[in-house]
Formats: C-alpha cells, sequence, structure tokens
C-alpha cells in the first residue's frame, strides 16, 4: 500500500475513533446519571460496541497501544455488563471521571497521530504508558464493586 492510501487509512482511523471515544464518554455519564435500568443497558451495549470497535480498527491499522487500551475498556464494558444482571452497578463519579480521562487521553493520542508519519511507528506507545495507572484505578476500583 503507498503512503498516500496508508495515510488516508489512518485519517479514517482517526475520524471514525474519535466518534466512537465520543459514544463511549455519552455513554459513561448515562450510567453517572442513570434513571432506568433499560438506559443502562444501551449505554453499555454502546460502550461495548465502540470499544469493540476500536480494538478491532487499531489492530487492523496497527497501532498496538491503542487496541490495548481499548481492549481494557471492553473488559470493563463487559464486567458492567455481567454484574448488571444480578445487581445494578452504578458508575459513581470516580469512575465517571476515570473512563473519560482514558477517552481525552486517547484522542490525544489520535491527535498526535494525524500528523505524517511512518506508518509502521507506532507514536502512541509511550503515551498509552501514561493511561496504565488509570486503568489499573479503575480496575482496582471495580474489583472491590463486584466483591
Amino acid at each position: 500500500m503507498d503512503i498516500q492510501k496508508q495515510q488516508q487509512l489512518l485519517n479514517n482511523f482517526i475520524e471514525d475513533t474519535n466518534e466512537r471515544l465520543d459514544i463511549i464518554q455519552r455513554a459513561f455519564v448515562n450510567l453517572s446519571n442513570r434513571e432506568e435500568e433499560l438506559e443502562d443497558r444501551e449505554s453499555l451495549n454502546e460502550i461495548f460496541r465502540a470499544t469493540h470497535s476500536i480494538k478491532g480498527c487499531s489492530q487492523m491499522v496497527g497501532i498496538k497501544s491503542i487496541r490495548d487500551v481499548a481492549y481494557k475498556l471492553e473488559d470493563f464494558a463487559r464486567a458492567f455488563q455481567k454484574n448488571t444482571i444480578e445487581v445494578p452497578m452504578q458508575v459513581d463519579y470516580y469512575l465517571e471521571t476515570r473512563f473519560i480521562k482514558v477517552c481525552q487521553s486517547l484522542k490525544e493520542i489520535l491527535y498526535s497521530l494525524a500528523v505524517p508519519i511512518d506508518f509502521n511507528t507506532d507514536k502512541a506507545e509511550p503515551m498509552v504508558a501514561k493511561i496504565g495507572s488509570v486503568l489499573q484505578e479503575i480496575e482496582c476500583y471495580l474489583g472491590i464493586l463486584i466483591l
């Protein structure tokens, strides 16, 4: 694939992923402001679909670091889906702010990828390392909620 086509593929990925991150953020806000369980299910399904798409698309364009973060977000959505079957699990302010922080950090990474690059270089990897601590905080907090 020539450089121009690679750059177009990357640009499409960036645009699509930005839209999906917006969906994820709105869904987490909806979960924190929950009114009805049906809305929770819809929000969880939106999060799951969006993270699954980001994971697959980032794999396709070779951005492993974003794929790994999307994989974790998808795991969190799955945990919410599994646990809301038995007991409704609410996204509180603590979780909401951390999920939004992850989404905003991913958007910053996408912005950094928007400049022409060597397509084989994952410039996101060092930036994703910073997201790791937030993902660990979420994972620990969810572990407490699920117990």
